[in-house]
């Protein structure tokens, strides 16, 4: 069990006080003694715990007449659960592999329960209806069941003294009852691995006590934020792990709630994902409403500002005429390590390139977006002419610098990537560094992408893969002498036409590439010629061909080279590990492989017309 679950169990029996703000600081106070004194042994690095086996059994002792930990195997039970212990059990805890609920006890012995666990992978809601109903003064329910889909609502809403609820585990369960949300005393509900679950209840904002709502690896629909949340406002932590606000709307009251739920002071959201995808414009009679709409928007989402804890941001469907401030903001969003922006309307990037621990940057469908220059990179946002006015000495600016994963696709009126202008204003006193760790870059889809910066051949890129681009995969190979990592693409090949043009790629002067990836999408060409100038570097090892058009492969495939201080000769070609030809459709011979002694992995596949394999 982790730091947490503990410390919310303890919450929920009353065992830290009541005042709000400081249980959580008791809690793990306790828990740190408790680990310290060897009570718990941690297990791994996220505070999961477990108890040594002699304290635990002397626990167990100590506690016998008032906790119950039940397990059976599947064998059938003739007799209540509760009667094989004390009259005065108050903390049951089940597991049951049985097609039905067993029998726990009498009204009477339900009535005394204040914590009551069920692990039940073959209850059925029925089942549980019963046990529910006799329950009166019980804290803490946890249940665990594969075939629950749905909360007993009349039970349950009864259960006014509950103050923690779980139901992580609840795979099938699609909805909670609007009667969870009379729980006036509910201090902590786990809808966690729920992944069913289509949205939360609509009265949440009834829940004035609510400290944690954890919902991890959820489904999205119970990421959902139901209005009244920002009623929420004694609760810092009410939300826990990834949080999902969908179906925001540009209205002045949607910027009040959004205000209302405080979301900067929400410390345990780590992972959060806004969705405006379902908004509608309607239509407007003149420019002043369009213009309202997005003010409007842009308010929306200044006020949705998260915590500065946040680690994964998800923006889809953004309306707005600019991205909020805090967006871009290196102290705000110190420690995003995760961000995507989708189908958003802004022309322009926000800029990026300051927030100092992005790993993983994701844009696509972005359809106003023609240009990408300094604004994405965040250069203005660096000060670099008042950095570099104040010393003489060299003033480096990292500009994305942990950034490894880039992505753009479906930005169709994308042109260009610009290079930087401040290598001829700015002082020689700055030197730019940017994105000098980017292992992998990704474009697809941008159809009217004419050239890419330079500053690209100087990143440490170890996959590139560009695809569906038709007007930049020459440019981009014509003017970069530099590697461009070990793992290189190069897609819609039916655009070059000769050899001379494919050799353009440079694909045989690169002797870092150990990776290539060669790809026709379609062509009624015979392609051999093109195909003929894409010959690798002699240290490639890993070989793809897909989609070729012609009907023999090139010579490059086989060709045998006389090495020195040796009797014979090898492939040119003779670090090869793994070769896959695909779709290759017109090809009626396969290239003679049987000399490359290292290969491992050969695949064959979609070559309809082989009639004769080489010797």
């Amino acid at each position: 069990m982790s730091k947490r679950d503990l410390v919310w169990l303890w919450m929920g029996l009353g065992l830290l006080g009541s005042e709000i703000g400081q249980m959580e600081i008791v809690g793990e106070e306790y828990f740190n003694i408790l680990v310290a004194h060897s009570f718990f042994k941690k297990i791994d690095d996220d505070d999961e715990v477990k108890m040594h086996d002699i304290i635990h059994d002397f626990a167990r002792f100590l506690m016998k007449n008032e906790a119950l930990l039940f397990s059976e195997d599947g064998e059938a039970i003739d007799e209540p659960i509760l009667n094989k212990g004390s009259a005065k059990i108050r903390h049951l805890s089940m597991v049951s592999r049985q097609s039905q609920l067993p029998t726990i006890g009498n009204d009477d012995d339900l009535k005394r329960l204040r914590m009551l666990g069920i692990e039940a992978p073959h209850c059925e809601p029925s089942d549980l209806k019963g046990v529910l109903a006799k329950l009166s003064f019980v804290r803490v329910l946890r249940i665990m069941s594969q075939k629950m889909n749905v909360v007993p609502g009349g039970s349950i809403g009864k259960l006014t003294h509950l103050r923690y609820v779980d139901f992580s585990g609840c795979r099938r369960l699609k909805e909670l009852p609007e009667s969870i949300c009379d729980l006036f005393c509910l201090q902590t509900l786990n809808i966690s691995r729920c992944r069913k679950l289509k949205k939360l209840s609509k009265g949440m904002g009834k829940l004035v006590n609510l400290r944690h709502l954890y919902n991890e690896a959820s489904s999205d629909g119970a990421h959902l934020l139901p209005k009244g949340m920002g009623k929420l406002v004694n609760l810092p932590n009410s939300l826990q792990g990834r949080f999902r606000l969908s179906d925001i709307k540009g209205g002045m009251v949607v910027v009040e709630e959004a205000e209302k739920a405080a979301l900067q002071s929400k410390t345990g959201i780590s992972n959060l994902r806004l969705d405006f995808a379902n908004e509608r414009d309607g239509v407007c009679s003149d420019d002043e409403g369009v213009m309202n709409r997005m003010i409007h928007r842009f308010k929306v989402l200044e006020a949705l500002k998260p915590h500065k804890d946040l680690e994964v941001l998800y923006i889809e469907g953004y309306r707005g005429q600019s991205y909020a401030s805090w967006i871009s903001c290196r102290d705000w969003l110190s420690n995003v390590e995760s961000l995507k922006l989708q189908s958003c309307q802004p022309s322009l990037l926000p800029p990026l390139g300051t927030l100092p621990s992005l790993v993983d940057l994701q844009i696509g469908y972005m359809s106003q977006v023609r240009s990408v220059g300094e604004e994405f990179l965040g250069i203005e946002e660096s000060h670099l002419a008042s950095s570099s006015s104040s010393s003489s000495h060299p003033t480096f600016v990292a500009l994305f610098p942990k950034l490894k994963t880039l992505w753009f696709w479906n930005l169709d009126e994308w042109e260009t990537w610009a290079d930087t202008k401040h290598d001829n204003n700015v002082q020689v006193t700055n030197i730019i560094i940017i994105m000098s760790s980017l292992s992998t870059l990704r474009i697809l889809w941008c159809s009217e992408l004419k050239s890419l910066s330079r500053f690209l051949a100087a990143a440490p890129i170890k996959e590139l893969k560009i695809i569906r681009c038709p007007l930049i995969e020459g440019s981009i190979r014509d003017g970069c002498e530099e590697e461009y990592g070990s793992s290189y693409w190069i897609g819609g090949l039916r655009h070059a036409k000769c050899e001379e043009e494919a050799q353009k790629a440079g694909a045989g002067t690169k002797p870092g590439i150990s990776a290539l990836a060669l790809w026709w999408s379609s062509s009624e060409r015979d392609e051999k010629e093109v195909l003929d100038g894409l010959q690798p570097h002699p240290n490639l090892k890993w070989l793809l061909v897909r989609g070729f058009n012609g009907d023999s492969f090139p010579s490059w495939f086989t060709r045998m080279t006389v090495v020195n201080n040796e009797s014979g000769q090898r492939p040119s070609l003779d670090k090869l590990v793994v070769v896959r030809l695909l779709e290759c459709r017109r090809c009626s011979r396969l290239p003679t492989l049987g000399q490359h002694l290292v290969l491992k992995t050969l695949v064959i596949d979609g070559m309809e017309t082989v009639r004769q394999i080489s010797n």
